[in-house]
């Protein structure tokens, strides 16, 4: 089934989209199934720390094992 693409739909600004402004696009098709396997706040989480990482160098790892993880994944392949 193909999903048409309405010509004036514009997605929110979202921490996600922030994300996706700084990475390449083969980067952002190695980011989006990663962010698609996680809940709505995970992601969120993930992306902040990615965007602290690019932009200051520096990242505080919260609790979430899981959240922690696919950042040192992500961020030691791109």
């Amino acid at each position: 089934m193909k999903r048409e693409k309405k010509d004036n739909f514009v997605y929110p600004q979202s921490v996600q989209s922030d994300l996706f402004g700084y990475l390449k696009p083969a980067q952002q098709e190695f980011v989006r199934p990663l962010l698609r396997v996680l809940k709505k706040p995970a992601q969120v989480e993930l992306c902040c720390m990615l965007l602290d990482y690019m932009e200051t160098g520096e990242v505080e790892l919260g609790n979430d094992i899981v959240v922690g993880g696919m950042f040192i994944y992500i961020s030691q392949t791109l």
